[in-house]
């Protein structure tokens, strides 16, 4: 694969890829140094197309602690295409901006949606003690290689 040529993915490609992947990966920096972090997801678009995508934090301190030092992540995906002749890598990248969700009754909406997405028992009817987390998406790209 050359690295150098590449395409970029159109729109529906990107939201099929984010469409159907379970895992994404959550950048954010800690004290200078890139830290990814492999995270469940579940994303929506409101009607002025403006997108945002929605982690539930259980306990992992370090990557809380790194979002609320700086509120810029990076999200990214990763996609591998195999057809007849030969395969292709896409990946998607978004960067956002980072809330931090304390409405109780937007809480239950976001455990609501990953329930449904994961079809998970483990997330019971349980608000407190997770940290919710909002980003608002400034931009999204994708390529093909």
């Amino acid at each position: 694969m050359d690295i150098c040529k590449y395409r970029k993915l159109y729109t529906n490609e990107i939201t099929s890829i984010i469409n159907t992947k379970k895992i994404c990966n959550l950048g954010s920096i800690n004290s200078g140094v890139a830290d990814i972090t492999p995270m469940w997801y579940i994303f929506e678009s409101d009607n002025d197309n403006n997108l945002s995508f929605y982690f539930i934090n259980m306990n992992d301190e370090v990557n809380l602690k790194n979002l609320k030092e700086t509120d810029k992540v990076c999200i990214a995906f990763e996609n591998y295409i195999l057809d007849f002749y030969m395969g292709a890598y896409q990946s998607v990248t978004a960067h956002g901006t980072v809330h931090l969700v304390t409405d109780f009754s937007e809480k239950e909406y976001i455990l609501g949606k990953f329930r449904k997405k994961y079809s998970i028992e483990e997330c019971q009817k349980k608000t407190s003690g997770f940290t919710y987390i909002k980003v608002f998406i400034d931009d999204i790209s994708g390529r093909q290689y």
